[in-house]
């Protein structure tokens, strides 16, 4: 049997549903842990294909692992659903999730017509909810529910087919919610302490720790609440959310230690307190060269001017991080949108259900699921992906950047 036909066959076969399922996640355009109608939808689809499924995971309701099969290799495609706040489908997680949806079903069939062969294995999908802001596999990874997957595959939408180099940024998110106390702002301002100010002070001693970091690292913040909209008060509450990034999770927990320095300092000085929150974190991508050098030869069977340069930097941040620290991962992007689309944005919404959107899911799905299946027919691959992988680790090992209180947050 031709095997690698027969994926190809059977996702052009069905193209139709995994438009459909696509269009539908695209109009749900459900936010960070909300992402019910879009989580239902694949469960349903993938339970009435044979799939077993576990629901709720690491205590994100809208997480779970579907899983046909049975024993080793156990390979695993990671999905994604969510949308942005205030924007929808501005990343093309609709079509992310429903590709890798689309290459663990076929894949599933094609298992199962070579039983008579003696191949098998265990086909996953992890439905991850939250990569947007919340770093959702985070939590599936710290809570261990990537422990026992051999090989994890995914993919992003993007304006080029290319696979993906080493080194995402890593990323933390954190809140800093300052305490004051108010007071009328003319008649008794001594009686006041703003929680304004601290904010205010801190961004101010933020913006001159740029001068004192080490290169690539990036540093965004947003004031989430600015106490009120009236001048004449004291603001007694206030808060603002900073996104700290850089090349390594190291570096990232260097500076965060910096910045909470001085938002302790910015309360000193306005008599105000502070809480931190950290809600999210990211950790930067290790590519398994093997992985990643199967993926672009599958790649390059759909367009011969792929590209790949396992040393090519990312300059966004992904949850696809904390996993490939924990599995040997590959990752890539297949052509979505025209060239010079910016991601998050108005336009890529819009385009997000055009036919070459649509277009470079299903070439995603057949990337993903051929280079698994090569995995299952060479199970020898497998260690060649862990010695490959071992290799660019070296002898860093991961510890979760989440602390153990912090749970999935909807905020």
């Amino acid at each position: 049997m031709n095997t690698e036909a027969f994926i190809e066959n059977f996702i052009d076969a069905h193209a139709s549903e995994f438009k459909d399922m696509c269009s539908r996640i695209w109009e749900f355009s459900e936010i960070r842990f909300r992402e019910f109608k879009s989580s239902a939808l694949q469960q349903e689809y993938l339970k009435k294909n044979g799939f077993s499924i576990r629901a709720g995971l690491a205590g994100e309701k809208t997480a779970f692992i579907a899983e046909y099969g049975t024993g080793s290799p156990v390979i695993g495609f990671l999905g994604e659903f969510d949308a942005l706040p205030d924007l929808g489908h501005g990343c093309g997680h609709h079509l992310l999730g429903t590709g890798d949806l689309a290459a663990a079903v076929a894949l599933r069939y094609c298992l199962e017509s070579l039983q008579s062969e003696n191949i098998s294995g265990t086909v996953r999908y992890y439905g991850c909810p939250a990569e947007e802001n919340a770093g959702g596999k985070g939590f599936l990874v710290r809570d261990g529910f990537f422990d026992n997957c051999d090989i994890a595959l995914s993919w992003h939408p993007g304006t080029e087919n290319r696979v993906v180099g080493n080194g995402s940024l890593a990323n933390f998110r954190v809140f800093y919610n300052f305490h004051g106390k108010s007071a009328h702002a003319a008649a008794a301002p001594q009686m006041g302490r703003s929680a304004l100010d601290a904010v205010e002070l801190m961004d101010v001693g933020t913006n001159y720790l740029r001068e004192h970091v080490p290169d690539g690292v990036r540093i965004h913040y947003a004031i989430t609440n600015a106490g009120g909209t009236s001048p004449n008060v004291v603001q007694s509450e206030s808060q603002v959310l900073y996104a700290i990034r850089a090349k390594d999770i190291d570096t990232v927990k260097q500076v965060f230690a910096r910045v909470s320095d001085i938002a302790r300092g910015a309360g000193l000085m306005t008599g105000t307190t502070v809480d931190i929150k950290q809600v999210a974190a990211y950790s930067d991508y290790i590519n398994t060269d093997f992985l990643s050098s199967m993926v672009y030869r599958e790649l390059k069977v759909f367009d011969s001017d792929s590209k790949y340069d396992s040393e090519s930097p990312s300059s966004g941040s992904t949850d696809v991080g904390d996993v490939s620290w924990v599995v040997p991962t590959a990752y890539f992007s297949t052509v979505c949108y025209e060239a010079g689309t910016a991601l998050h944005s108005e336009e890529a919404v819009k385009h997000g259900r055009d036919p070459l959107a649509y277009n470079g899911m299903l070439t995603a799905a057949k990337v993903l699921a051929r280079t698994a299946l090569h995995i299952y027919l060479e199970p020898q691959s497998v260690g060649e992906a862990v010695e490959s992988w071992k290799k660019r680790l070296g002898q860093r090992k991961y510890i979760s950047p989440l602390p153990s209180d912090v749970l999935p947050d909807s905020w």
